[in-house]
């Protein structure tokens, strides 16, 4: 397998066809009706020059029991039903995950998921913060109805308390 990622600031129009819309609601969360976050920095993967995976990145200090703390927001994880299982998204992650820490020097990475995703990201270090982490929507703050995963870039722990975002979700 030939596996390169590229390291992007925009995401052209056949690309996000590519990515996500080869289903009706890729990320599974139409219904949620939230506004996100848009993000700063794309990780495309290839394999034998086709694209088949992403994982997008942005900056964001979070709020925790008081406290704010930078972290490593990771949103846009896709990849293609035909590429699944061969480590694309994990390593889309990985890259977003490095450039982040390098540029922001958060000692945590955090994303929204959906709760099916947990074992997946899981398996990768992550772990469930629990809730409530409050976001940003045009009406105020709300309690994420999605999950929210940290996972640590060194040696700190992750506080425990309420989160507050700071900003929609990414």
């Amino acid at each position: 397998m030939t596996r390169t990622i590229l390291e992007t600031d925009c995401v052209t129009p056949e690309r996000r066809q590519r990515l996500f819309r080869f289903e009706p609601d890729v990320f599974s969360t139409d219904s949620l009706g939230l506004e996100w976050e848009p993000k700063t920095r794309f990780f495309h993967v290839f394999e034998a020059g086709e694209l088949v995976a992403n994982a997008s990145f942005v900056a964001r200090t979070v709020n925790v029991a008081g406290a704010d703390l930078p972290v490593v927001g990771i949103g846009g994880v896709v990849c293609r039903p035909e590429a699944r299982g061969r480590g694309h998204a994990t390593a889309a992650i990985a890259a977003a995950l490095a450039y982040g820490r390098a540029v922001t020097g958060a000692d945590f990475g955090m994303l929204f998921c959906l709760a099916r995703l947990l074992p997946f990201y899981s398996r990768s270090g992550w772990d469930r913060v629990p809730g409530p982490v409050l976001i940003e929507q045009p009406a105020g703050p709300i309690a994420s109805p999605l999950e929210v995963m940290v996972k640590p870039l060194s040696r700190h722990a992750w506080l425990a308390g309420p989160v507050r975002v700071n900003g929609k979700p990414w």
